[in-house]
């Protein structure tokens, strides 16, 4: 008996023990989660598209349904994008998964939007539209930050039907991504990639360009990822306000055009919090005041360390028309850095390259013109130990003037941002440097690298020497006489081939073929030599 009283009741604590675990296992209330997510988008879109005379982007209804699976499936109604007041992109409804992780972190897929988005007039009518296809979407979302540190994005066969123009455009495909790292202590290393590849267009007029490929991408190091969306967050939310105190002292209404536009596309608005801050827009002609730029911009060094940003196109083809003009381009670009942002002294480095030029003119037949025509090259600038905080400031001071939209303010505060960049530049002690740089022709090939150091007591605000050196002078030459005795306005070549020569400092490279060398040097007084030799204008 008392073995079965004892078997007894070790069955009833594992009956109550079961029931606890059980409870555990049911985890949260999907509804209620579903309900906070539906709030999170919201609020995040409504933050993102703002005063309505500035948004691009608009939505309507938004909800979240639990999945049978972990996923709740986020669809976001009456998505329009409007690029000008010509009309708008009625993208409709899209939706995606959002499948929890833990409580910060959520994972984002199946993307669904319609693969036909037509382009409407204000009136509603249809006036071209875009096709695509979706063909991979993934990402990780930090819900603290309201970004993705994750994500592939992969969009195919776009085509763009622009009756209007009579033009057509089409890519093979577009893709974006972003990439993460957490360095820990708050910090991140972040990479964000855009490619366009495959891009055709045409005009009505004939003209073709095409283009293989645009890669964008930008890369931040030493990033404060959620103090800086938290910044920017606080920023929106004060344009936001901003506007609206504006729209209630004035007591303005939605203009007819929008309220029209409105109508047609069946419209009724977003969130009460997006709709109160799209309607508050309309009278705000500034919707973030100049103090919160230039706050946020202020506070950047706190928030990183590097940044770098690189645009190249390649594969760069244009024909005019048929049997018109026409030109090449292997490739071409520019990459700007900033470092040391988080330092008292930072480095900016901005570079110009190009590869692969061919133009197809009448004038670009000619021997001269094609020896001469600077195919490749590439140069780079820094500017070193730049007082970063005088920096920011100046920075702070230029995205002020364009935080309105009154031309007369534009241009009275871009003058004001001009002589202070202008000061900084000359700042006592800051360098000049232009890295190891080079430009090539068929026949020819320059090099050029310097040192100068910013003096404000300088003639020309700066001393230091920039070293050149040209190879391929004499073949140029030989080629701009004998086309001087057919075409006597290439004796301007000669004579300006001639007069560089006079200056030349003559070696033999490694090659075995003469080098040119060219000292600059600029003194405090201004007066400028070249190997020793006064410089004439």
């Amino acid at each position: 008996m008392r073995i079965g009283k004892q078997a007894g009741r070790l069955a009833g604590v594992t009956l109550v023990v079961g029931l606890i675990l059980a409870a555990c296992d049911k985890g949260p209330d999907r509804t209620q989660v579903a309900a906070s997510l539906q709030k999170d988008v919201e609020g995040y879109l409504a933050q993102m598209e703002g005063p309505v005379d500035q948004r691009s982007l608009s939505h309507g209804t938004v909800t979240v349904t639990p999945q049978q699976d972990a996923g709740y499936l986020v669809t976001i109604e009456g998505v329009k994008l409007t690029l000008s007041d010509a009309g708008y992109f009625d993208i409709g409804k899209l939706s995606y998964v959002l499948t929890p992780k833990d409580g910060k972190i959520y994972q984002a897929d199946h993307l669904s939007i319609a693969q036909t988005i037509p382009y409407k007039a204000p009136d509603g009518k249809r006036a071209g539209g875009v096709t695509q296809t979706v063909k991979a979407f993934e990402g990780t979302w930090l819900k603290e930050a309201s970004s993705f540190t994750k994500l592939d994005l992969q969009v195919a066969d776009i085509a763009v039907d622009d009756p209007k123009t009579g033009g057509d455009l089409k890519m093979a495909g577009i893709a974006f991504a972003v990439d993460s790292t957490d360095k820990g202590q708050g910090l991140w290393d972040q990479v964000g990639k855009l490619t366009i590849s495959g891009l055709n267009a045409g005009d009505k007029d004939g003209g073709k360009l095409t283009i293989a490929s645009i890669d964008a991408s930008s890369a931040a190091k030493g990033l404060k990822l959620i103090d800086y969306a938290a910044k920017m967050r606080a920023l929106r939310q004060v344009g936001n306000q901003s506007a609206a105190n504006k729209q209630s002292e004035a007591g303005a209404q939605p203009a007819d055009g929008q309220t029209a536009a409105a109508d047609s596309s069946g419209s009724t608005g977003t969130s009460p919090a997006a709709s109160t801050a799209a309607t508050a827009g309309n009278a705000s002609g500034n919707a973030v005041p100049d103090s919160s730029v230039q706050d946020f911009i202020k506070a950047l060094p706190g928030l990183i360390a590097d940044s770098i940003v690189d645009l190249h196109v390649s594969g760069v083809t244009y024909q005019e028309r048929e049997g018109g003009e026409a030109f090449e381009l292997g490739k071409a670009g520019l990459n700007f850095a900033a470092t040391g942002f988080d330092q008292p002294k930072a480095t900016l480095t901005f570079t110009l390259d190009h590869d692969g030029l061919v133009l197809h003119t009448p004038d670009a037949e000619r021997p001269f013109a094609k020896a001469s025509l600077p195919a490749t090259g590439a140069l780079t600038v820094s500017l070193i130990d730049l007082p970063t905080a005088d920096l920011v400031s100046v920075m702070a001071d230029g995205a002020a003037a364009y935080a309105t939209a009154d031309p007369t303010q534009i241009e009275a505060k871009t003058t004001v941002f001009m002589i202070q960049l202008q000061q900084l530049l000359q700042r006592d002690g800051v360098k000049l440097r232009v890295e190891p740089s080079h430009l090539s022709s068929a026949a020819a090939n320059l090099t050029a690298d310097g040192d100068f150091v910013m003096k404000p007591a300088a003639i020309y605000g700066a001393t230091g020497a920039l070293n050149i050196a040209i190879t391929g002078i004499d073949d140029l030459l030989s080629l701009a006489k004998k086309e001087a005795e057919e075409k006597p306005e290439a004796m301007q070549y000669v004579a300006a081939l001639q007069a560089l020569l006079g200056y030349a400092a003559r070696a033999t490279g490694s090659d075995g073929k003469p080098v040119d060398n060219f000292k600059i040097d600029v003194p405090q007084n201004g007066q400028m030599t070249v190997n020793g030799k006064p410089l004439q204008f």
